[in-house]
This record gives C-alpha cells, structure tokens and sequence, in this order.
C-alpha cells in the first residue's frame, strides 16, 4: 500500500449557526474515514473524511439535552461514544446504508441514606 501525503493540510469552513455550533471535541475513527464532533448547540456530527472534495457531513442530530462535550471511538468496527453535560453517554454504531443508531447509557446518582 502506497500512502500519499499532501503538502498542505486541507481546510474545511462549515458554519451552520453562526455563535452556536462551536465544535468543542472531535476523534478520527481508526484508519481515519470518519469524524465525530461534538458541538455546543447539543449536536453529535459525523464527517466522511475520504472525499475527493473535502469532509462530507454524513450525520447531524441533536440527541443530547445539552453541549457534546467528549467523543471517542472504539479501536475496531465503526463505533464511537459521544457523551453530554446533561449526564447522558451515547454509543453509536453504524449499520450499512448509511444509518447511525445509538444505545443511551443513562448515569445516574443512588438516593441518599
């Protein structure tokens, strides 16, 4: 396999709402074909990285009730958590044919006494 470097790094601009989409994480996926990022308007982005024309938004949802403040992905299969300041952690996985599904894990705090 033969790997080519370009010279200079690509730059992608994408504003969507101007003072509200601040992207405050972001993870490759392992092999680099994806990227998540998580946003203050509560949105878990997913980004297509291997376009000839640049990164091509391929998921924008808004699962969380407040900012996206982690991502990580998992070290195989095309999976990744994304995780909020309201307390919520979301496992998504994708199924071929473009769907992203995700599994909430809900913390919670045990009651007193």
């Amino acid at each position: 396999m033969f790997i080519v470097y370009r010279s200079k790094p690509t730059l992608y601009l994408e504003r969507m709402r101007p003072g509200h989409a601040q992207m405050i994480c972001s993870s490759f996926s392992p092999g680099g074909m994806f990227m998540a990022a998580g946003s203050a308007d509560n949105n878990v982005r997913v980004y297509h990285m291997l376009e000839a024309e640049g990164p091509k938004r391929v998921l924008e949802v808004q699962p969380h009730g407040e900012r996206v403040d982690s991502i990580s992905w998992a070290h195989r299969g095309v999976r990744f958590i994304s995780g909020s300041k309201d307390g919520t952690a979301l496992v998504w996985k994708y199924d071929f044919g473009d769907n992203w599904r995700f599994t909430r894990i809900q913390s919670w705090k045990p009651a007193p006494g």
